[in-house]
């Protein structure tokens, strides 16, 4: 749904960390069109994501706007460059995106765009050095805060100095600004938590900067009213929007955006607050060219089984689950010394709980275990607490694969295996959160994804297995075969890919916005 509302400075690049120079320039063949290999720049982490090619979302989109997109030609010659500002960085996504974005607009209508990132922020050091890595802005920050509007100056961590921060310029500035006050992962105190006032920084911001268009992304509870607001955050914010931008802008709010509108098989609904310019941009251009956006969705061609190329496990294994164990394997989980089941009440010697409680030495009063125990009464599965089958962790374990080694995680994955939704084991698509405690793991039949967030370990029934980072980057719409990983963590990533925009909503929102300002008021 859409609700509308109406000179560089030229510094010496120096770089985060120091590096052998051989070490930043990527090999030739590093984007080759053949089949992708491991690179040199991969981390040992990275393992090579098999399947078919991923939604091709940039063609999609910009056949759907190639009328004003046709325009471009007219606005800026056969080539041209825009300049991007992304604060909140993290992975930079939107830059990532208007990379195939920038393909396609060669292929289909002959025009060659390069966005090329001049500055930003993170507070992060791993996303800086990602960002430098990979971006190379001129300029970066690492706090937002460190801003004087009046002297038109910020605190360049490249530079090492105060540098002038621009007034003009910049055509595309992104921030996804801190979903922490909002999400339900957070602690939801909206406006009233110290990390929104990045928001109103952010706004300041694009004021000073006066972009060409921006687009600002977070999570779709802040456009729901709490319990103890008579008004949605997102209303304050945008009342600050008019307040400081007033007529200069037009911008309009696109809410419930996820990747399975642009052919992914990823839930990660978000919110989109879209603007433009008024001398560049008119309000009709703005809402008609979204709202073609989302009247013609990209179909999801498959699910997230397929276009990964899962291995299951063998069906003799997942039919063990919930049979009488046979004679062998009944002594061999005897010997195993294990005692997980389906019980959360019952401790296991050899698989401890370390939550605050256990250290506590109030045992079995965990919160989990709580939760767990009122979860199987509300799905009539008491009965399979104590029947002497064979557990989904006993019968992975029988075929020495490997399993969670956490009390709470193999008690999950023992009572989700047993329930309705999720039989036949052998065919089932079930995927979940086991990072998240029974309330909040979000189990999915479907074939799609749930919401992937920053410490996410989404783990499949059927394969026996978590997603590993290369799985859950394709699923973001990232090719981690293109990415310098020399500087970043597995966790790191993890984090990143959990903070980041989704790379067919960046795309959404760029090629809408550039959309809009082909159109001749």
């Amino acid at each position: 749904m859409i609700q509308m509302g109406t000179q560089h400075c030229a510094m010496p690049l120096k770089h985060f960390k120091k590096r052998p120079a051989a070490a930043t320039k990527r090999p030739a063949d590093a984007c080759s069109t053949g089949p992708k290999k491991r690179l040199a720049l991969a981390e040992p982490w990275y393992k090579h994501v098999v399947g078919p090619e991923p939604p091709n979302w940039a063609k999609h989109f910009v056949d759907t706007l190639s009328v004003p997109l046709g325009n471009l030609k007219a606005k800026m010659g056969d080539a041209g460059k825009l300049v991007t500002w992304s604060d909140c960085a993290g992975k930079c996504t939107e830059v990532y995106a208007s990379k195939a974005l920038s393909d396609e607009l060669m292929e289909n209508l002959g025009i060659g765009i390069e966005f090329k990132l001049y500055g930003g922020s993170d507070s992060s050091r791993h996303c800086r050095d990602f960002v430098h890595c990979n971006y190379a802005p001129r300029h970066f920050s690492d706090d937002i805060f460190k801003r004087d509007f009046d002297a038109s100056t910020f605190e360049c961590t490249v530079c090492e100095k105060t540098c002038i921060l621009p007034r003009a310029g910049v055509d595309m500035y992104c921030a996804c600004f801190p979903c922490g006050p909002w999400s339900r992962r957070g602690k939801r105190l909206g406006l009233a938590d110290r990390h929104a006032d990045v928001c109103w920084q952010v706004i300041k911001s694009i004021k000073h900067m006066m972009p060409v268009m921006f687009i600002m992304e977070n999570v779709m509870e802040i456009s729901n009213a709490a319990a103890d607001r008579l008004e949605a955050d997102l209303a304050v914010i945008r009342q600050f929007m008019y307040d400081e931008l007033g007529a200069s802008y037009h911008h309009l709010v696109v809410n419930n955006s996820s990747p399975i509108q642009h052919g992914y098989p990823v839930e990660k609904l978000r919110v989109l607050v879209l603007g433009g310019r008024s001398d560049q941009v008119d309000r009709p251009s703005l809402q008609n060219g979204f709202a073609k956006l989302i009247e013609n969705p990209l179909p999801v061609p498959h699910t997230y089984w397929t276009l990964l190329a899962v291995q299951a496990q063998p069906g003799r294994v997942l039919d063990k689950v919930g049979q009488l164990p046979y004679p062998n394997d009944a002594l061999m989980i005897q010997s195993s010394g294990c005692k997980c089941g389906i019980d959360p009440m019952i401790e296991c010697p050899q698989h401890p709980c370390f939550c605050d409680k256990c250290k506590g030495g109030e045992r079995l009063e965990c919160t989990w275990r709580a939760k767990a125990t009122k979860f199987l009464a509300d799905n009539g599965l008491q009965w399979a607490v104590a029947d002497g089958c064979v557990t989904y962790i006993q019968a992975l374990e029988l075929n020495k694969g490997k399993t969670p080694h956490s009390a709470r995680e193999r008690q999950l994955l023992n009572m989700f295996a047993r329930l309705p939704a999720a039989q036949p084991l052998r065919s089932t698509v079930m995927i979940m959160d086991i990072s998240q405690a029974v309330d909040r793991c979000k189990p999915k039949y479907d074939g799609t994804v749930p919401t992937m967030a920053t410490n996410a370990r989404m783990w499949m029934m059927r394969a026996g297995r978590e997603l590993n980072l290369g799985e859950m980057a394709k699923l973001m719409g990232h090719d981690l075969c293109e990415t310098d990983l020399r500087f970043t963590s597995k966790e790191q990533m993890r984090q990143m890919l959990g903070m980041s925009m989704h790379v067919a909503t960046a795309g959404f929102a760029l090629t809408g916005l550039l959309a809009a300002v082909c159109v001749d008021s």
